[in-house]
């Protein structure tokens, strides 16, 4: 089926034999659309480019979204891997809160045990490693409290007990 619209744009859809949509076409003033379904018509891939950005979304057999594409995430692109709740699980972004790149790992709660950025506020790279709650128990960064690289160890109360910087110097807190 074609349909056009001087105004709005226009659209294709192709039909299989069984009269279920397979491929949809959109086009307007401000996007384009593409939708791929399968042979039940459970839709599997889409792709959008307009001028609000550019999205790609894969889709599992069970009709979850299973990778997630965002050409326009805070300025900058972003990549979610995703499990069967479509919750994403590894997180890819291009422009994080500093301006570097960052990767968080997420367990199958949902909560963050892994958070790596490329830039830490000052240019350096920092790697935290949380607990089943999100909270930080180590942290290695590029970049301590003077110009060397500091590696930190936490309790459970997020107090932190060893900590290491410049030329493996410890700095152990009393108990």
């Amino acid at each position: 089926m074609l349909s056009a619209n001087y105004d709005n744009g226009g659209s294709l859809q192709l039909y299989h034999s069984n009269s279920s949509s397979r491929v949809y076409l959109a086009a307007s003033s401000s996007a384009g659309d593409l939708r791929l379904s399968s042979t039940n018509a459970q839709l599997r891939t889409q792709l959008h480019g307009g001028s609000d950005g550019s999205y790609l979304n894969l889709y599992a057999a069970d009709g979850s979204s299973g990778l997630y594409l965002d050409g326009d995430t805070s300025g900058g692109g972003s990549v979610s891997v995703r499990n069967t709740n479509s919750s994403s699980r590894v997180a890819l972004v291009g422009q994080g809160s500093s301006g570097g790149g960052s990767v968080t790992v997420y367990a199958g709660d949902g909560s963050t045990t892994i958070q790596a950025q490329g830039d830490n506020g000052s240019g350096a790279g920092i790697i935290k490693i949380n607990n089943n709650l999100s909270q930080n128990r180590v942290t290695l960064s590029g970049e301590g409290t003077g110009t060397g690289g500091e590696i930190t160890l936490g309790d459970a109360d997020g107090t932190f007990l060893v900590q290491a910087e410049q030329h493996l110097r410890l700095l152990v807190a009393e108990e």
